[in-house]
């Protein structure tokens, strides 16, 4: 719905506005796990440029350059594995899906992904270790089987994980684990910079103008054209409706729509499409 001749509404209400928030530019920046040492002028973070912005050119137009930054912790680069096997020992497992090796090292010697002195982590996201954390022991890879050894962990109440006695809380087939700190093939980080790019701009997109609460009314004859002869109930609390409304730069069309709340429907009127919403 938008106000004017034959766009569906004839009167606009704005309830209540909150213009604390709006960010017109937006500086966005990712996690820090597995950022390479000579990464983007040594940026610790990931981020999707060297200038790590992102802006709406009608939002400053219509409220000037706002700057704001975002911080998207949980975004870095990552591989995401699933075990495919378990090995006889409960530290051991495989992943058949992973595409590139630990060990590789480059044409001076080095290892291209492991870091000196530091032991690559496994962190299980789902399972019966979901949340836990385990360093991959040393020489813990075998490319040509693509396993994994991890050493195990010991919590302050003396329990150790994988556990050997206790089958609920050992590594399954099936179980989403990811790897940090490693230098990941650029493929990973590419891949996190785009995600980076697109959580930034949904951020900017849902913060680049003031938020609004609306009441409208809207025009029966419009509303009949689009509903169809004879509907009576038309809405529902909880909908989701598409408003735009131009004054002051906010289109909540499509994915960004906005969820009705209360609705009222005039009992005197000569047509059934007599409706305020909010």
């Amino acid at each position: 719905f938008k106000y004017g001749h034959n766009k569906g509404l004839y009167t606009v209400k704005r309830k209540t506005i909150n213009s604390g928030n709006i960010v017109t530019r937006l500086y966005a920046y990712g996690g820090t796990k597995n950022i390479p040492t000579d990464y983007r002028n040594y940026s610790s973070r990931l981020r999707f440029s060297d200038e790590a912005y992102i802006e709406d050119d009608e939002a400053i137009r219509a409220f000037g350059l706002i700057e704001g930054a975002k911080l998207f912790e949980e975004i870095f680069p990552k591989y995401t594995g699933k075990v495919t096997a378990i090995g006889e020992d409960p530290n051991t497992f495989s992943d058949s899906s992973i595409g590139f090796d630990l060990n590789e090292k480059d044409a001076e010697g080095n290892t291209k992904y492991l870091i000196d002195g530091i032991s690559a982590k496994i962190t299980f996201n789902t399972g019966s270790l979901a949340g836990y954390t385990f360093e991959v022991k040393e020489g813990g890879y075998d490319h040509s089987t693509k396993t994994f050894t991890i050493l195990k962990y010991e919590d302050e109440r003396g329990f150790v994980f994988p556990s050997v006695d206790n089958s609920t809380f050992r590594i399954a087939v099936g179980d989403e684990f990811i790897i940090t700190d490693i230098c990941p093939p650029q493929s990973y980080i590419d891949a996190a910079e785009n995600s980076l790019r697109e959580a930034a701009l949904e951020y900017l997109n849902a913060n680049k103008a003031p938020r609004v609460q609306y009441s409208v009314d809207i025009s029966e004859d419009y509303l009949k054209r689009i509903a169809g002869s004879g509907t009576v109930n038309i809405f529902d609390v909880g909908d989701y409706l598409g408003l735009v409304d131009t004054e002051i730069g906010v289109d909540r069309s499509g994915e960004a729509s906005i969820r009705l709340t209360q609705f009222s429907r005039s009992l005197t009127s000569k047509t059934a499409y007599n409706y305020s919403l909010d």
